[in-house]
């Protein structure tokens, strides 16, 4: 990392009273190369010019957008999902929220690169409590690395979104991350070096080209210093208590999720996603076996009952 944002990575620290939930060796660790971090700001404005093509992946993301006047990204990072809604929707109003000052610069100059309408800053997601509230809160490939996952999604909707607010969160799978995890975890046991086991993510993840976003994903992926695993079980029964149901989640490719205010969800409906969850670890087998990146995975978009 360049001097200048070593130095203030360490001043952000030092002058930061984070909240218990938030965890400082995730914020040094990050600091030192954040996520989904490109080389340049030309090379990472590129992939934000692909925005139609790449929130497709998303599901029904983009239709909540559509209907969204205020949205957040709580995590940010370098403002990869923040600057591609501004770019696809240059009418809404989008704010992008990181505890990161590298990662929270990195996103400004993209956007100003891109001459974008939205706004980044440098915040404790957990202490965030705007004055207007958000249509839309997303946060994705965040909350699992913090001290509490559920927390996290908690203080979203009791903190952040209006009533009528929904949320579009990723984390990762219990079932579906045990092989990725597993066979790293055999590399490091059969003594490979950082070098040798980032060669071995290199063959996975081989669409990646630029060397700094490669390398921001490995780092991400396999030495990060901490990461939560939940199930589509738990997360379901968390939003239950909270008044919250489930509509869409990408472990059964976004499929409407039926609910009923009388009888609530479809049983076998529900049902059928645990069977579908399951097989997350088959695939995430497979995936070596024919060496592709899979993380294990899952999306999911939920609002109030």
């Amino acid at each position: 990392m360049p001097q200048i944002l070593q130095k203030r990575l360490n001043l952000s620290m030092k002058n930061k009273t984070l909240s218990h939930f938030a965890n400082k060796e995730v914020l040094k660790f990050y600091g030192e190369l954040p996520f989904n971090y490109y080389e340049s700001v030309e090379g990472q404005s590129i992939e934000i010019k692909n925005s139609e093509k790449n929130l497709k992946i998303y599901g029904p993301l983009i239709d909540s957008i559509k209907k969204s006047d205020k949205i957040v990204d709580m995590g940010c990072g370098p403002g990869y999902l923040t600057n591609m809604i501004s770019f696809l929707f240059p009418q809404k109003k989008v704010l992008g929220l990181d505890f990161n000052p590298v990662a929270i610069k990195r996103a400004t100059e993209v956007s100003n690169y891109l001459k974008l309408n939205c706004s980044f800053i440098e915040y404790d997601i957990f202490k965030y409590t705007p004055k207007e509230r958000f249509d839309l809160a997303t946060s994705i490939g965040v909350l699992h690395h913090t001290n509490d996952c559920l927390e996290g999604i908690k203080l979203i909707i009791k903190n952040v979104i209006k009533n009528t607010g929904k949320i579009y969160i990723g984390l990762y799978n219990k079932i579906g991350r045990k092989p990725f995890l597993d066979y790293f975890e055999d590399l490091k046991k059969q003594g490979k070096n950082e070098n040798e086991i980032f060669l071995k993510y290199s063959e996975l993840h081989h669409n990646l080209k630029d060397k700094t976003h490669l390398k921001s994903w490995f780092r991400d992926q396999v030495l990060h210093p901490l990461e939560t695993q939940h199930t589509f079980k738990e997360v379901l029964e968390f939003l239950d208590a909270l008044n919250f149901k489930i509509t869409y989640t990408s472990i059964n490719k976004y499929k409407k999720i039926q609910y009923d205010k009388n009888i609530g969800y479809n049983k076998k409906q529900i049902e059928d996603l645990y069977v579908e969850e399951r097989e997350m670890e088959n695939r995430g087998k497979k995936a070596l076996v024919e060496k592709r990146y899979y993380p294990g995975f899952f999306t999911f978009l939920a609002e109030p009952k």
